[in-house]
């Protein structure tokens, strides 16, 4: 076998029990403690964000310390709706023009060799873009906030299921069929380029993007500061009192059980 057919052989096979590693060892988990896949959740209606074009720009991005995960420009082109009442499957989606993702998390917890960087709840997450089907031109097309997230280093690194809830923009809920109030649970992944850094500070490229995102009722509600952020964190297209009862309530629920 050719000396380069050993080495990429050798790397899909390290890849493949990494994930496999993954799947057994990282925190899998919503507010509620219940599992959550890479994927859609079986069964329930799902929004799914993704990139599709060959190129994909954006940065990942950690100072070092107790500083957060950051994430700038991470473009994304493509809405899918999965089990949702209108519009669902793949054959049936909404094009996105110029989109891209923003975020921060909370501050750095921890590292561990094996599952590598894990980063607090806190902090926002905005996607923004044009909808032209929808006639949505460079708006806040859905924002958010993270109850965890994770970045594993030493193969092509990845934002390991970045816990997160967000809601959107209403005329995207209304597309799909769901209430415009709906609150989403957000798992998923993103890629980058190979990154060592043992620890340490790092700064990469994003290479892929897939986003879905489950709606919730009263599961992964976050706490009162992270709702100040949910609501204020240039998501205003959303504000309003109906908007504001609703996530009293969602809190008021999520603090009783």
């Amino acid at each position: 076998m050719h000396r380069f057919q050993r080495i990429a052989m050798r790397n899909t096979v390290r890849a493949a029990l990494v994930l496999s590693v993954l799947s057994l060892a990282l925190p899998i988990r919503t507010a509620n403690a219940g599992p959550i896949g890479l994927d859609c959740t079986p069964f329930s209606s799902c929004i799914d964000v993704s990139h599709t074009s060959v190129f994909i720009s954006g940065s990942v991005t950690y100072a070092g310390g107790a500083a957060p995960l950051v994430g700038s420009d991470i473009t994304f082109d493509r809405l899918y709706g999965f089990l949702t009442p209108a519009h669902a499957g793949l054959g049936d989606f909404l094009d996105v023009v110029n989109g891209r993702l923003d975020f921060q998390t909370g501050p750095f917890v921890s590292f561990n060799p094996l599952t590598g960087y894990s980063f607090a709840g806190g902090g926002q997450l905005t996607f923004r873009g044009s909808v032209p089907s929808l006639g949505v031109s460079d708006q806040v097309l859905a924002g958010g906030t993270f109850l965890e997230a994770f970045f594993l280093a030493g193969v092509p690194g990845f934002i390991v299921r970045p816990q997160g809830v967000d809601m959107k923009h209403p005329a995207i809920t209304g597309y799909f069929g769901l209430d415009p109030l709906t609150l989403f649970n957000l798992g998923g992944l993103i890629t980058t380029d190979l990154t060592f850094t043992a620890g340490g500070a790092f700064s990469t490229n994003a290479t892929t993007l897939d986003l879905p995102n489950t709606p919730t009722t009263t599961a992964a509600v976050p706490e009162p500061a992270s709702l100040v952020l949910l609501i204020t964190g240039g998501f205003v297209l959303l504000m309003g009192g109906n908007l504001r009862a609703r996530l009293a309530l969602l809190l008021r629920a999520h603090r009783s059980e």
